[in-house]
């Protein structure tokens, strides 16, 4: 399976190594690496980066995570790396969450969310229904804190944030797929809906 990331100092995308095995759920960390996480579709506990700053980028395999995800959110503060909810190997969804420190090496389990969520957003298969509530994590206290609801309940939605504004893009219930987008921004608590994207999007990446 191939990998492209993009070189700011030159504007250009550069192709880097093939991986071993395919794989899913990424996301970007500081200026070294492109951290990996989960293989396939599948779920598992197996965690892979890709290493930009040696002279040859190479695939590496680091510590895995202490349960077995699939389709579960990934964020990186600072030196963190954040696995939040998912589906297990039953296909039941999480509610747990658990943090990687990049300085030990080491993943260690965070407060469970109030609600199971797979998708990033989600969906609860216990109560067989697509969410739109919203939870914060404040790593100071180790606890959740649930904001305010999104206007349409998301599963598979994109999540990014620019500017201090959060985003989510793109919205299934699993059999559609649509291309709306709302914004969140702390300042205010309110979500907002924001102009559609050209295309309709589930599961895409920031």
């Amino acid at each position: 399976m191939s990998t492209e990331y993009y070189d700011p100092n030159i504007d250009r995308w550069q192709l880097g190594p093939y991986m071993i095995t395919p794989l899913f759920d990424s996301d970007y960390f500081n200026d070294a690496y492109l951290n990996v996480v989960n293989e396939s579709n599948q779920p598992t506990n197996s965690v892979h980066m890709l290493n930009l700053s040696s002279e040859l980028p190479c695939w590496e395999k680091t510590a895995a995570m202490l349960y077995t995800r699939s389709y579960f959110g990934v964020v990186v503060i600072e030196d963190r790396i954040y696995a939040v909810g998912g589906y297990n190997g039953g296909s039941k969804s999480l509610a747990c969450a658990e943090v990687f420190n990049c300085s030990t090496q080491k993943w260690c389990m965070i407060s469970d969310m109030s609600i199971r969520r797979g998708e990033v957003g989600g969906f609860d298969d216990l109560s067989c229904n697509d969410l739109r509530s919203v939870e914060c994590y404040d790593p100071s206290i180790d606890t959740w804190i649930k904001v305010a609801e999104m206007d349409v309940p998301r599963r598979g939605a994109g999540v990014g944030v620019l500017d201090g504004v959060l985003y989510a893009v793109g919205v299934s219930n699993g059999l559609t797929t649509w291309r709306s987008v709302e914004a969140y921004r702390p300042s205010t608590g309110v979500w907002t809906t924001i102009a559609e994207i050209h295309m309709r999007r589930k599961n895409s990446g920031f």
